[in-house]
């Protein structure tokens, strides 16, 4: 070979090696902090990546095609997990194609972790195929953004295990979120000589990673005598708990919490207040459970006369803004200046701007502090009983009313039901935004089994529900969650589903156990409850956007099941085989759109009317 051939194939080969050794440095860097799952996304640039992890034997990988739907796997792994899983693709529009999932971590705060790769700089600005600016792709939304350098022959290794450990830390420091690790690598990518020999091959052990210890946030106790001193005494008070993010609770299966709702429910008994639980909140449909539990709370507070009979004098709000917006008119319209927010990272879910106090404390600890401190010297003070029986009896009300508006008819109140009926405990329950969780919210009843409600509620989105749905299934099926969960059911619409196509050939092609209960209304349902429901000729076109999917096809084509239910019973009988089968279920339930507008209109009033009787009673009373 000739002396110039003999150097460039000498250089050739050190290039590949230094990027394999980066490589390898860096995600082994991420393993050594706890990483557990990977999605790849097929591409050149990533190879390096990709066989790095292809060579890790800590980790578990999966290959995902479709990059948004990759992005939202790794997304839903990470919330079983609670802790970061790993996005991996090439460079130019693969990485775009991660936005949404990106910001539904960034608003739900889930650790996430994308490691894209880039062309070096010499290759940026000029034209160069597959060569966009990534660094600054995510501005606003990574907790972390680093432009790592193209790996050097000379470079240590110790430097990009550094690397990985800041951006472990970034994703899981409070609030979490996605952190964005974008990597130039040069040519060649790989060469049969790279792979001679490892960073670690030498000494036996790879190098050591740094270690990272993060805590908890706590008040101090000048803080917490303050907010003891603002409690006691206090009669007529309120515990309202919003969504609450399960990756940043240990995941699904872990003792964080069951945790936090016991501490919830010591709480709210300790007060003797109701604890006005959302549906994606753990007091809801968790355990343990509180006899203070508020299951009908949109309901109880949708009309304006019930909002002033249960006006408080003073609200602890815990979680993300609650999913009803009649919850969300009485903290504005009676709870104005008498709110106190608590969220550890001290994020501001007031969109109303009501509150008066922000207190950034841990809510489990602080709500068992709480507890304690209040229970000694004794009971809640005199009124407090009557205040909760107000709460109580117009709950009970709600129930009452809405359970025989159910009745048998198969519209969204009967499938809530039956659902609800049929999984079993621990199951996870992954809902839609738009209807579903709105539905889950104003139909689902306090004795239900103990289940893990998950939904994206960070941007309230309907993308990605089926591959969020799918990631929670992968990451349980792997057992890297803390305790694997019963069974993992999505329950969404026909536009969630339409919208996620790719999310269900995913599902189907990664082998996944999971069973999608469709609600199939012919299109954008929740418009029907907004003024352009009215417009005389744009509502079906622009609005509805009605979808022609056939949907049995369309199964049989990614290899799921499909049934066709348009009865409770037959609902019923879907769901008792689905939810003993392996694979992917696909449950369509008919609805007559308009019929089921009518309902739900039809109970909201009825309740209205039953909490107006309770109002009236109690004024009457001597």
């Amino acid at each position: 070979m000739p002396p110039a051939a003999e150097g460039s194939a000498r250089a050739s080969t050190a290039v590949a090696r230094a990027n394999r050794d980066a490589a390898q440095a860096l995600i082994d860097g991420l393993v050594a902090c706890g990483l557990s799952e990977a999605v790849i996304c097929p591409g050149a640039r990533s190879a390096p990546l990709a066989l790095a992890f292809s060579a890790c034997r800590a980790a578990r990988v999966q290959t995902v095609l479709d990059e948004r739907a990759a992005a939202f796997v790794a997304l839903g792994a990470a919330r079983a997990s609670g802790r970061a899983a790993a996005f991996v693709c090439t460079s130019g529009s693969a990485l775009a194609h991660a936005w949404p999932a990106v910001v539904e971590a960034a608003q739900s705060a889930i650790p996430l972790l994308l490691l894209s790769a880039d062309r070096p700089p010499e290759l940026q600005q000029c034209g160069a195929p597959q060569a966009i600016d990534q660094q600054r792709l995510f501005a606003g939304y990574a907790r972390w953004s680093f432009a790592l350098e193209a790996p050097r022959p000379e470079q240590p290794v110790a430097w990009w295990r550094n690397v990985a450990a800041q951006a472990w830390h970034h994703a899981h420091a409070a609030p979490g979120g996605p952190v964005h690790l974008n990597v130039p690598f040069r040519e060649p990518l790989w060469l049969p000589d790279g792979d001679a020999q490892g960073p670690a091959a030498a000494g036996g052990q790879p190098p050591a990673t740094t270690r990272l210890m993060q805590g908890r946030r706590q008040l101090d106790p000048t803080a917490i005598d303050a907010l003891v001193a603002r409690l006691r005494g206090c009669v007529r008070g309120a515990i309202v708990c919003g969504p609450v993010e399960l990756a940043a609770h240990g995941g699904i299966g872990g003792d964080e919490l069951p945790e936090l709702a016991a501490a919830l429910a010591a709480l709210a008994d300790a007060l003797g207040w109701p604890l006005l639980a959302d549906a994606a909140a753990p007091a809801r449909f968790g355990a343990p459970r509180t006899a203070h539990l508020i299951s009908h709370a949109d309901s109880v507070l949708a009309a304006a006369p019930a909002r002033r009979w249960l006006a408080p004098e003073l609200v602890l709000h815990f979680g993300r803004t609650p999913t009803s917006k009649a919850v969300q008119g009485w903290l504005e319209q009676q709870a104005a200046g008498r709110t106190l927010l608590i969220d550890e990272a001290g994020q501001w879910h007031d969109p109303s701007r009501s509150a008066d106090t922000l207190v950034a404390a841990a809510p489990g600890t602080l709500c068992r502090t709480l507890a304690a401190r209040l229970a000694d010297p004794g009971p809640p003070p005199p009124g407090t009983a009557a205040w909760w029986q107000r709460w109580a009896r117009a709950d009970a009300a709600a129930s009452a009313v809405l359970t025989a508006h159910a009745g048998e008819a198969l519209w969204e109140a009967g499938v809530v039901r039956e659902l609800l009926a049929a999984l079993p405990p621990r199951s996870v329950l992954h809902v839609a935004s738009s209807m579903p969780i709105r539905d889950l919210e104003t139909f689902g009843e306090r004795g239900a089994a103990a289940l893990y409600v998950s939904a994206n509620r960070g941007a309230n989105g309907i993308d990605g529900t089926v591959a969020s749905a799918g990631g929670l299934a992968w990451a349980l099926a792997a057992g890297t969650a803390p305790r694997p969960a019963a069974r993992v059911v999505a329950l969404l619409g026909d536009l969630a589903l339409a919208h996620d196509l790719g999310g269900l050939a995913t599902a189907a092609q990664l082998g996944l156990d999971l069973t999608l209960v469709v609600l199939a209304n012919g299109g954008g349902g929740i418009f029907e409850y907004l003024p352009i429901a009215a417009h005389p000729t744009a509502f079906s076109a622009y609005f509805l956007a009605p979808q022609r999917l056939a949907l049995p096809e369309l199964c049989a084509a990614v290899g799921a099941r499909w049934h066709g239910v348009q009865t409770r019973a037959a609902l019923a009988a879907a769901l008792q085989q689905e939810l003993q089968r392996s694979g992917i279920g696909v449950i369509e339930v008919s609805i007559d759109r308009r019929d089921s507008v009518e309902r739900h209109h039809r109970a909201t009033a009825a309740v209205a009317t039953a909490v107006a009787a309770l109002h009236t009673e109690s004024e009457e009373s001597p």
